[in-house]
C-alpha cells in the first residue's frame, strides 16, 4: 500500500522465470511436443526430402542441420503463453528454413502446436485473418500443382497434408476455446486480477473525490449559515447607527448588541475551525456551539447542530426585525412524534434563518412567517417587504420609514451590497433538495416570497440530511 496516497498499487502479472520455463508444470506439454519432434527427426534422418536447389550449388546438407530450426522453434514454443502470435511467426520462419534444407516431420508437429495455442489465446480478428491466410496457402499450393500437371493423387495428398497441419489445429482450437477454462491459467488469471484491481482503484478514487466534494459543499453551507447571520446583524446594527443622529444611550445599546453578536459569531467560528481540524473536544477550548445553546452537547460532529425554530425567530426579533408568525412551528423530539422530525426541523431552521437574514439585510425590516402541515409535507413560507428607493439613506437624511432596528433607519445600499454574497439561496436550495423537498423564491410585486416544502414520515428512526 502507498501510505502517502492511501491507495493500493495495481497487482502486476507474474513474469516467467527461467526455472518456470525449464521445469514448470505448465510447460510439460511443450517439452513433450519437442521430444516427439526430435524422435521424428531422428527416425527420418536418412529419408529427407530431396533438395535439388542445394545440389545445384554442390551442397549436401547433413542431417544435424535440422537441429538448428528445431532449436529456434523450441524457444518460440516456450514463449507462446505470453506471445502466441510472435511465436507462430517465428515457427513459420523455422519451418520455411527447414524445408529449404530438406524438411522434417518433427518441426511440422511443433508448428501445429503453435497454431493450436494461438487459436486458444489469440484475438478473434487475428484468428479470422489467419484462417484466410491458411486457406489461401492450401488453395494456392493445389492450384500450383495442377498448373504443373502433377498427379491428382499427389495434389490430394498435399492438400490433405497442408490442411491437417494448418487448418485442422486451428479449427480444433476454436472449438475447444468455446469451453476453455481460463481460470486455471496463472498468467491470464493474474492479468485479469490486475485489470480488476485497477478498475476498483479507479472507482475508489472517484468515490473519494465525490465524498470530498460533498463534504466541502456541506461545510460551505454550514459556515455560511453559522457565520453570515451574525455578520449581517453586526453590519445592520452598525450601519443603522451610523446613519442616525448621535444618541449616547441608543448607541451604547447598539454597541452592546454588536459586541454580543460578534462574540457569538467568534464562538461559532472557533467551533467550526475545531470541527474542520478534527478535534473531538472542541467545546473544551471555550467555544459555545449551537448544540450547547440548544441544550445538546457532544463530540465534534455535534458542533454544527442547527438552532431550533424558536431560537431563530427570537434572534431575528432581537436584531430588530418585525415579525408576524402564524401556524405551529415544527419541534424536534418526542412531542413532534415524527421519525424525521429532527432532520426536518434542522433544515427548516436553517432555511428560516437565512430567509430572515435576507429579509433584514435587503427588506424593509418586516417579515411574515407561516407554518403549515399536510399529511405528507411541512410547508414554510416567508414573505418580506422589499426596500424601496426612497428608503435608501444614501438619498439623503430624513427620507423613508424608520420601522425595525429599534426605530433607526436601515443601513445604506452601499452596506447592503457589501453584505450580499450570492450563496444564501444556493445553500437553502441544496439543503431542501437533499431533504427531498422543493424551494421556490421569487419577487411578487413589492414583496419577496420564499416557500419551502419538506416531506415528513410518521414513525421510525431519525432521518439524516
Amino acid at each position: 500500500m502507498d501510505h502517502a496516497s492511501g491507495t493500493v498499487p495495481p497487482r502486476r502479472p507474474r513474469r516467467e522465470t527461467l526455472q518456470n520455463l525449464l521445469v514448470g508444470r505448465e510447460h510439460l506439454q511443450t517439452w513433450m511436443t519437442l521430444l516427439i519432434a526430435l524422435v521424428l527427426l531422428v527416425a527420418q534422418w536418412t529419408d529427407l526430402l530431396p533438395t535439388p536447389w542445394l545440389g545445384a550449388l554442390g551442397l549436401t546438407p547433413p542431417g544435424w542441420w535440422h537441429l538448428i530450426p528445431l532449436a529456434v522453434i523450441a524457444v518460440a514454443m516456450l514463449v507462446k503463453r505470453t506471445r502466441p502470435l510472435t511465436a507462430l511467426l517465428i515457427g513459420g520462419a523455422c519451418v520455411t528454413a527447414d524445408l529449404a534444407i530438406g524438411g522434417s516431420a518433427g518441426i511440422w508437429f511443433c508448428l501445429m502446436d503453435l497454431i493450436y495455442y494461438l487459436g486458444l489465446r489469440g484475438d478473434r480478428h487475428i484468428l479470422a485473418w489467419l484462417t484466410g491466410v491458411f486457406t489461401a496457402v492450401v488453395v494456392t499450393a493445389a492450384a500450383a500443382l495442377l498448373l504443373l500437371e502433377a498427379d491428382l493423387r499427389n495434389v490430394i495428398s498435399v492438400v490433405l497434408l497442408l490442411g491437417s497441419v494448418l487448418l485442422l489445429p486451428l479449427w480444433w482450437s476454436v472449438e475447444v476455446r468455446r469451453g476453455y477454462p481460463l481460470g486455471p491459467m496463472d498468467v491470464e488469471r493474474d492479468r485479469l486480477d490486475a485489470e480488476r484491481h485497477a478498475v476498483l482503484v479507479r472507482l475508489h478514487e472517484l468515490d473519494r473525490r465525490r465524498a470530498v466534494t460533498a463534504e466541502r459543499q456541506r461545510m460551505a453551507r454550514e459556515l455560511h449559515d453559522v457565520i453570515s447571520s451574525h455578520v449581517s446583524a453586526i453590519a445592520l446594527h452598525s450601519g443603522a447607527a451610523l446613519t442616525a443622529a448621535p444618541d449616547s444611550p441608543r448607541d451604547r445599546r447598539t454597541l452592546e448588541e454588536v459586541r454580543r453578536t460578534s462574540v457569538t459569531a467568534l464562538e461559532d467560528l472557533r467551533a467550526m475551525v475545531s470541527l474542520l481540524r478534527g478535534q473531538e473536544g472542541a467545546a473544551d477550548d471555550g467555544a459555545a456551539p449551537w448544540g450547547e445553546r440548544g441544550g445538546a452537547g457532544g463530540p465534534a460532529e455535534e458542533l454544527l447542530v442547527p438552532p431550533s425554530v424558536e431560537e431563530v425567530l427570537a434572534s431575528a426579533a432581537r436584531h430588530g426585525l418585525s415579525l408576524e408568525v402564524s401556524g405551529h412551528a415544527p419541534r424536534a423530539g418526542a412531542e413532534s412524534g415524527e421519525a424525521t422530525g429532527r432532520s426536518v426541523c434542522g433544515v427548516v431552521a436553517r432555511v428560516l434563518q437565512e430567509a430572515l437574514t435576507n429579509a433584514a439585510t435587503h427588506g424593509d425590516g418586516t417579515a411574515r412567517v407561516d407554518f403549515s402541515r399536510s399529511a405528507t409535507h411541512l410547508r414554510l413560507q416567508v414573505i418580506n417587504g422589499l426596500r424601496r428607493a426612497d428608503q435608501d439613506p444614501d438619498r439623503g437624511p430624513g427620507q423613508g420609514p424608520t420601522q425595525g432596528l429599534g426605530g433607526r433607519r436601515p443601513p445604506s445600499s452601499t452596506t447592503l451590497c457589501a453584505l450580499a454574497t450570492g450563496t444564501g439561496l444556493i445553500s437553502m436550495q441544496e439543503r431542501v433538495v437533499q431533504a427531498g423537498g422543493t424551494l421556490h423564491s421569487a419577487r411578487d410585486g413589492d414583496q419577496w416570497v420564499l416557500t419551502a416544502e419538506l416531506p415528513h414520515v410518521e414513525g421510525g428512526d431519525d432521518g439524516q440530511r
